[in-house]
Parts: C-alpha cells; sequence; structure tokens
C-alpha cells in the first residue's frame, strides 16, 4: 500500500485511546469519500489521456497522407488540382518539376 493510502485510511486509535463507534463511521465514510474522489480524479485523467492519443494518431494520419494531384488537359493549357492535408509539409517546386518532367 502507498504513503498516500496509509495516511487516508482511517485509523483506530485517536489520542491514545479507541475510537468510539461513531467516530470509527465518519472516519470511515471520510475515506470512502476520499477514495471516491481519487476514483473520479482518476477516470478523468484516463479520459483527457485517451482524448489526446486520439487526437495524435488523427493528426499523425493525416500529416503522412499524400498530396493528391488531378490534372485536366483542356486545348491548349493544363488544370492542376492539388489537394493535400493542412499539416503536409510538401514541396510545390517538387511537385512542379514532376508535372514538368511528365511526357
Amino acid at each position: 500500500m502507498g504513503d498516500q493510502q496509509q495516511r487516508d485510511r482511517p485509523s483506530l486509535i485517536k489520542g491514545g485511546g479507541a475510537l468510539s463507534r461513531g467516530d470509527l463511521i465518519d472516519e470511515a465514510t471520510n475515506y470512502i469519500k476520499n477514495l471516491e474522489t481519487q476514483v473520479k480524479m482518476a477516470q478523468q485523467k484516463k479520459e483527457s489521456l485517451l482524448q489526446q492519443k486520439k487526437r495524435s494518431r488523427s493528426a499523425s494520419s493525416s500529416s503522412y497522407e499524400a498530396p493528391k494531384i488531378e490534372i485536366h488537359e483542356m486545348d491548349s493549357f493544363l488544370q492542376i488540382i492539388l489537394m493535400c492535408a493542412v499539416g503536409n509539409q510538401f514541396i510545390l517546386t517538387e511537385i512542379i518539376r514532376i508535372l514538368h518532367e511528365r511526357p
């Protein structure tokens, strides 16, 4: 048992004498309420960590998504549509180079 739990656990001896039944019930009630508070805090922390994990997972998957390119030839010009994720750091000049090499 951890030090915190030992300190929070009700003691059976108060001021050198045994606790009365009422005092013992009060101590036990306070101890249970303290445990309930700790459980709620642990649940909130767990939920927060799960949300952070979900956000980081979705952010990392979108940042690795390759840009999508659509090329449409229209008479004497090309229409190029480039779609990418916000966090994707592609280099536009590299895409232009690839398009320029296109036969």
